[in-house]
């Protein structure tokens, strides 16, 4: 807790909103009027008198904690959750697809490097396989590593996709873009300086594992979403 000699009731009026806005359930406009009843509240319980940081506490309690609130302007504002929820799905296809394109497209890479200092190998085939799978588990942990729940960039990046959406549509579709074109440049380059009868047997090798994410995200997605349920406020 701050030190009440400190305190900056403006700052934490602040924090308290952003906290709020890393939500769907509420507008703009429903996030400056909490903020002004909130406000209203403070100042009248300065004049009990209590300390700024005190009257903030109490002010913020009789409001209501902020899944309460959710849940309130959840039911007001159902279509643009629900619109919302339609978004970052859109977006965690487009996660998948780059996990799962990029993963082909270093391993297409990887092959013809191998390829190219050895290109007798029988085992280039079972090793192209093998590295496809661990460079696809190896950008999943990356993904994990960097975007975790811990470190709270999902809902920065959800506060900044509801502020700036022009530019994240514009963003989005250059990395569709980009995800479209890192596996095929790729491919081109196997089939131009590799042999097309060790092209094919390579990818009759790796074809389980590229068909493997068909299978693997939709018991994903369904804990995802039994994990997203919020149990309903207390009344």
């Amino acid at each position: 807790m701050a030190n009440p000699t400190s305190f900056d009731l403006n700052q934490a009026i602040r924090e308290w909103r952003e906290d709020l806005n890393t939500s769907p359930a509420f507008r703009a406009g429903d996030l400056d009027e909490l903020e002004s009843h909130l406000r209203d509240s403070v100042g009248a319980l300065q004049n009990q008198p209590l300390a700024p940081h005190e009257a903030f506490w109490v002010a913020r309690g009789r409001l209501g904690t902020g899944e309460a609130l959710q849940s309130e302007f959840g039911k007001v504002n159902a279509e643009q959750l629900w619109l919302n929820r339609a978004l970052w799905m859109v977006i965690g296809w487009l996660a998948v697809g780059a996990v799962s394109t990029w993963a082909s497209a270093l391993t297409n890479l990887g092959s013809l490097g191998i390829y190219a200092l050895t290109p007798q190998a029988g085992f280039l085939a079972p090793l192209g396989a093998g590295l496809n799978l661990v460079v696809f588990i190896g950008l999943l942990a990356l993904a994990w590593r960097v975007f975790g729940p811990a470190k709270g960039r999902v809902r920065q990046a959800g506060a900044w996709l509801k502020a700036h959406p022009k530019a994240a549509a514009f963003i989005l579709f250059l990395l569709l873009a980009i995800n479209g074109l890192a596996p095929l440049g790729s491919s081109l380059l196997m089939l131009k300086f590799m042999p097309m009868p060790a092209y094919a047997e390579l990818m009759q090798w790796r074809w389980p594992i590229m068909v493997l994410p068909f299978f693997v995200w939709p018991p994903v997605l369904a804990w995802l979403l039994v994990r997203t349920q919020r149990k309903p406020a207390a009344q």
